[in-house]
């Protein structure tokens, strides 16, 4: 995972300084190109990495609005608004990002980014809508003990016994 994370940036450095110190024949400054849509979700994902979430949901919504049906823009869109608090603009682009045929929906929506999130209306229905399956059974899911908070029993600790909650262990001790 390390790899993969220092590739990407790696990646998004190289792109970012490509054309650095480059002038065009007539002295001007060079044209922008368009990078191919790999090296703009490396540069998101650097963004991302870097924290610096505004340019990478700049840089995501310019690649949504060049590949419109392209689910894993939508999402990293998704993602970098998501971390930047825009709880609004992340649950629009997760919605696209879903109708768009997004892929492994389960580990999408998984991910840490969307914690703020994930307690929303809004998200528990897109969440239904990309698996029908997993809800049709119309029963409560069971929270996952890592989203879950865990209560603390009060503890009582004495010379013969010990009480958590309704259970009570005697001896000398």
């Amino acid at each position: 995972m390390r790899l993969k994370t220092m590739m990407a940036l790696c990646l998004g450095t190289v792109t970012m300084l490509s054309g650095c110190g480059e002038k065009t024949s007539d002295g001007g400054e060079p044209a922008v190109q368009s990078a191919p849509a790999g090296d703009s979700k490396a540069a998101i994902r650097s963004a991302i990495i870097a924290r610096n979430f505004g340019e990478a949901a700049r840089r995501a919504k310019e690649l949504t609005e060049s590949s419109p049906e392209d689910a894993e823009s939508w999402l990293l869109l998704a993602r970098a608004e998501a971390l930047s608090d825009n709880e609004g603009a992340a649950l629009d682009a997760l919605d696209r990002a879903v109708r768009a045929g997004l892929a492994d929906t389960d580990r999408a929506l998984a991910d840490p980014a969307f914690g703020a999130i994930r307690d929303s209306d809004r998200f528990v229905a897109i969440e239904e809508r990309a698996n029908p399956a997993a809800h049709a059974s119309g029963a409560r899911p069971v929270a996952s003990p890592a989203l879950k908070k865990h209560e603390q029993p009060e503890v009582e600790v004495s010379d013969d016994y010990i009480r958590a909650g309704d259970v009570v262990i005697k001896g000398d001790l």
